[in-house]
């Protein structure tokens, strides 16, 4: 009597969304079921309480300026422009049929680190459930270099859409560190590592920000002639370029009239800055380094400013995204009270703002004020309070312990 013949060996597929293995960038084996990096993503946006919407939240550009203004300090002409830019891109659709009334406007964001222009874009894009991926303009290389082809950012768009090509061709795609492939420049910019392939970098870009068709490899990797190709349609993905341009103030300032002499406050002086990159004009871009074609791809440049001690302590104050509320839920876990005293608060802001890195540096001052009460924290009892003053914000005292 004949056996039966083997059985085929069934395909892996993730036990949350059922997509094989080849359907998938990584697929994570348990003892009796698979995740695939897709849904270990949602997970993660579920746990952090930002679970995906199935359709838009925001109904008007006003509606997503408030949102933003609830999430970010400041930059208020920088939020309005982004509301009403990415609010039309992602609902320029009206009318019979999918054709679009208005054009898609790529956006060029210019200010000091720890503004807020990344985390602007990412809280705009999770709130309107826009596929997004943040990419460094450094990373790229021009076609025949050693690094990575410009392509292979719509690749990482196409990933985080779980290949839905649809949905891709509706994202954003956020490109960092725009400034450092500049290829010429003045002032202080002219110090600045300039790759050799930067020219060719934003030449790559040009036709892909404008809108074309793009062909990927369908399973990622190099490209050879055997092989399946993906494409995507660039029409309708917003670009956005994001930098500090350092330097570029003072081509402002030198085209607008003569630069001033002598020493100014150091606030006054970043209020100053402030004013002159609101007034940046396509021709102070291209004396900085960037090509005519590529400035002239932007449709809006968007300022942001540095931050002020006020805006700090706004930041510090506000009770979605301070790190003081969110090292104050972390204690409340342990059943002590963290109180931070209005000066005490100035003390961090007058630090963040000496150091110059923007909201960015609040963080790491605040992680080294509580670093010692952290390592006790948790084989503390009977305490009840933790407060901390000015002395102690400043590391001169340590913090007041209730008990």
């Amino acid at each position: 009597m004949s056996s039966p013949p083997p059985q085929p060996t069934p395909i892996a597929s993730c036990s949350f969304c059922g997509k094989p293995r080849y359907d998938v960038t990584t697929l994570i084996a348990g003892e009796s079921a698979y995740i695939c990096d897709a849904c270990i993503r949602d997970c993660g946006d579920i746990l952090n309480g930002d679970t995906p919407t199935s359709g838009p939240a925001i109904e008007s550009p006003r509606a997503l300026l408030e949102h933003l203004s609830s999430r970010l300090i400041g930059q208020e002409a920088a939020k309005r422009q982004l509301a009403v830019s990415v609010f039309h891109h992602q609902y320029g659709k009206r009318g019979a049929g999918s054709s679009r009334l208005l054009r898609k406007q790529n956006l060029l964001f210019l200010g000091p680190t720890g503004s807020g222009k990344t985390y602007m874009m990412q809280s705009l894009a999770k709130s309107l459930n826009i596929p997004m991926v943040t990419v460094s303009a450094t990373a790229y290389t021009q076609t025949g270099y050693v690094g990575d082809e410009v392509e292979s950012m719509l690749r990482f768009l196409l990933e985080r859409c779980d290949n839905n090509v649809e949905r891709a061709e509706s994202g954003i795609v956020f490109i960092d560190e725009i400034d450092k492939i500049a290829t010429t420049g003045s002032g202080p910019s002219e110090t600045q590592f300039r790759d050799v392939s930067g020219a060719g970098v934003q030449q790559d870009l040009l036709t892909m920000m404008e809108g074309t068709v793009v062909r990927l490899p369908a399973n990622g990797g190099p490209r050879h002639l055997a092989q399946e190709f993906t494409e995507i349609d660039t029409s309708n993905i917003m670009f956005v370029a994001s930098g500090a341009f350092v330097g570029i103030e003072d081509i402002v300032e030198q085209r607008l009239y003569e630069k001033t002499e002598g020493e100014e406050p150091e606030e006054h002086l970043k209020r100053q800055e402030n004013k002159l990159r609101q007034q940046v004009l396509i021709e102070d871009l291209i004396e900085f380094g960037l090509l005519p074609e590529f400035a002239g791809r932007f449709a809006a440049y968007v300022s942001f400013d540095h931050l002020l001690i006020e805006d700090l302590l706004a930041i510090l104050r506000n009770p979605n995204g301070s790190p003081v509320c969110e090292y104050q839920r972390y204690f409340q876990a342990y059943g002590v009270e963290l109180a931070v005293e209005e000066d005490a608060l100035l003390a961090l802001a007058e630090q963040a703002e000496a150091l110059a890195t923007g909201a960015r540096g609040l963080r790491s001052i605040i992680d080294r004020c509580f670093r010692d009460v952290l390592f006790d924290l948790p084989e503390w009892t009977g305490v009840t309070r933790v407060a901390f003053g000015r002395e102690a914000a400043l590391g001169m005292r340590p913090p007041q312990i209730d008990r």
